[in-house]
This record gives structure tokens, sequence and C-alpha cells, in this order.
């Protein structure tokens, strides 16, 4: 039996309580958030993305726009947000995780 924190609704709670009359909104949202990424980000320049337009940490965030990371974690609520925690989630930082040598 899966356990849930006392904050947390089960999902037989959450399915009650669903509104879907705020579902189109809801994914319009994500939609705009998922178009303004790829204006600002274009899929064929994911391969080349310098690491200054990647990581977080890279000096002033909105000097030349936020960066990838910066956009995914704090710009884009209704696309899935990926808020809080290490920036070890991005896998790339200005500084080394603990336990890391500095590459």
């Amino acid at each position: 039996m899966m356990t849930f924190m006392a904050d947390e609704m089960d999902l037989q709670a959450a399915a009650a309580t669903f509104d879907r009359s705020s579902a189109p909104e809801s994914e319009t949202a994500a939609e705009d958030e998922r178009k303004q990424v790829l204006w600002q980000f274009p899929l064929e320049e994911w391969a080349t993305l310098s690491l200054s337009r990647y990581a977080l940490g890279q000096g002033t965030p909105f000097e030349n726009g936020p960066s990838y990371c910066r956009l995914m974690e704090f710009g884009t609520p209704n696309l899935g947000s990926i808020k809080g925690g290490s920036a070890a989630k991005h896998d790339a930082s200005q500084r080394p995780f603990p336990g890391q040598n500095h590459r």
C-alpha cells in the first residue's frame, strides 16, 4: 500500500475533486509555455546549446533571456514545475555538487 504525506491527496480524492471545466484553460497555458520554450530554445539548437544558455548560475539571468534550466525551473509552472531542490537535477551548474571534483 502506498502512503502519502499529510498534505497530499490520494488519487481517488483528487479525481473526485477534479474540475474538468478548468482543463482546457490549463492545457492552453501549458501549450503557450511550450511554444515560448521552443521559441527561445529551438530544437535544432539543442545539440549545440552553450553552457551559458543552458545552466543555472551563469551571471545575470535575464541579460540575454533566461537560461534553459532557469526557464524550465521557474518559468513553466503550467507545463510542469521542477522548482526547488538542488541544481543537480539539471546535471550542470557553475559550482560542483557536493562530493564532485570541479571539472
